[in-house]
């Protein structure tokens, strides 16, 4: 019987004739295999610039190749060509991309700041394959950078679905939910910390903020709690969030108002609004007064900060930490004497705290003001509180430093070290006490163990780069 010919099979015919076209008919390499061949040795080479353009050479040989496309725009990624990347992605057919090529396009698109269309590509990863982890974890970043936190957050359960006991991906839901639902964030937070001890500080931080909102039956309340301890760890865009949404649920609640202007000084927004409104709900509000302190202090404008210092204090007056800002405000200005008098008004509200004798001799040592007849003794006094305390032993150090009597001040930061190895300023005073003494050997020593502590304290480890990069180029 003889067979009747359907239109695919003349599709098939075509293709198949064509390929024999390409592959040479005596098995002879053709321009395709030659230039595939060319790309695969650029890869192996390290040269992926040149590898996307073998690969997109060849693609042109048969447009109908997606693959070949997805090879040469992965390439180009590669490379660090992502406009390159995004033609080539274009050229395929989107029905033959593979999970990873859509995450290549998606990665293509971010690099050229096309957010959109990077989560719609990563989006098609997802739904080309469920179990896409790495398609998911670019769509919760970029997400929680849109602030989409609906969104972010519903990447992550999906993760979580796909690995339960993920203590970074529970963790990353909890902060999540700490600034919509705090106590809903609480499952999530635990098991992280089970799972990753190292999670514990931080996540005792945020549970016990939101514990300690449940004596009061204020959502607003919780929020405000939330996002203090969603501050308290850096995550500032998050506690905007939280104290957004308190603002929402109370528009009147100075508090709230007066912590989102606060994390918006650290989010690159604009403060003083948020500030503002802070200050007209509750003129007294002590958390109003003290940030928009602040706020002028970091305009350089001292006299104003004095003026929402002095109304903070007077609404709080046995607050030993208004009274050290207030110091360090009149220093600033100048003032000495006066600011002299605040210090010690802190160290005689709270006489057990070392933390308020450090700030006194701290004082004493960057004013040089009676360095002998205050600066040293309240040092030692910092020191006979908490002698395990590597700060006050270090402090001390300082102070016989600015003495210019080195022998002691070197017994003092090392005696700071024998109580915490790790300790940034220790080493970097140290540093730059050897770096006086002309001994370059300790003292880079020293600096280079201060600069690589800056997750313990960033400001020592960003001093001691510094002199690094002056004395040890």
């Amino acid at each position: 019987m003889k067979r009747i010919w359907q239109p695919v099979d003349i599709v098939r015919t075509l293709i198949l004739a064509i390929f024999f076209l390409l592959v040479g008919i005596k098995g002879q390499p053709t321009e395709v295999q030659r230039l595939l061949e060319s790309a695969r040795s650029y890869s192996d080479s390290g040269s992926p610039g040149q590898a996307a353009s073998a690969m997109a050479q060849a693609a042109e040989q048969v447009p109908w190749r997606s693959d070949l496309w997805e090879s040469a725009g992965v390439f180009a990624l590669q490379a660090g060509d992502p406009q390159s990347a995004l033609l080539y992605f274009q050229r395929a057919s989107e029905d033959d991309l593979s999970p990873t090529g859509y995450i290549a396009w998606g990665d293509a698109a971010e690099q050229t700041g096309d957010m959109v269309g990077a989560i719609h590509h990563w989006e098609a990863a997802t739904q080309r394959a469920v179990s896409s982890e790495e398609a998911l974890a670019r769509l919760f970043k970029a997400h929680r950078q849109l602030r989409d936190y609906i969104a972010a957050a519903d990447d992550l359960k999906t993760l979580i679905a796909l690995q339960p006991s993920n203590p970074l991906w529970n963790y990353q839901l909890g902060l999540l939910l700490a600034s919509q639902e705090p106590e809903s964030a609480l499952a999530y937070l635990e098991l992280a910390a089970e799972t990753d001890p190292e999670l514990a500080s931080p996540v005792r931080a945020v549970t016990d903020g939101i514990r300690s909102a449940r004596r009061v039956d204020d959502p607003a309340f919780a929020l405000v709690s939330a996002g203090r301890a969603l501050a308290s760890i850096g995550e500032w865009e998050l506690a905007a969030a939280a104290f957004s949404q308190a603002t929402r649920f109370r528009p009147d609640y100075a508090e709230a108002w007066a912590f989102l202007g606060e994390t918006q000084q650290h989010t690159g927004g604009d403060s003083l609004p948020a500030l503002t409104k802070a200050i007209q709900f509750d003129p007294a509000s002590v958390a109003a007064n003290v940030f928009l302190a602040l706020y002028w202090r970091r305009q350089e404008e001292y006299d104003q900060a004095l003026v929402y210092l002095s109304n903070a204090a007077d609404n709080d007056p046995e607050n030993p930490a208004l009274q050290i800002e207030i110091g360090n405000t009149l220093a600033i200005l100048g003032n000495l004497d006066d600011a002299y008098k605040h210090y010690q008004r802190a160290v005689d509200l709270a006489p057990n705290d070392p933390a308020n004798w450090r700030q006194l001799a701290a004082f004493s040592i960057n004013y040089d003001y009676r360095l002998q007849e205050i600066g040293l003794p309240v040092a030692r006094q910092a020191v006979l509180i908490d002698p395990k305390d590597p700060a006050s032993q270090d402090i001390l150090g300082q102070t016989y430093a600015r003495m210019e009597i080195p022998l002691l001040a070197e017994r003092f930061f090392w005696r700071a070290l024998e109580v915490d190895s790790g300790y940034a300023p220790a080493h970097l005073h140290l540093g730059a006490l050897y770096l006086l003494q002309g001994d370059r050997s300790r003292a880079a020593y020293h600096l280079s163990k201060a600069s690589a502590l800056s997750l313990q304290d960033a400001p020592a480890a960003a001093e001691a780069s510094r002199l690094l990069q002056r004395y040890f180029p």
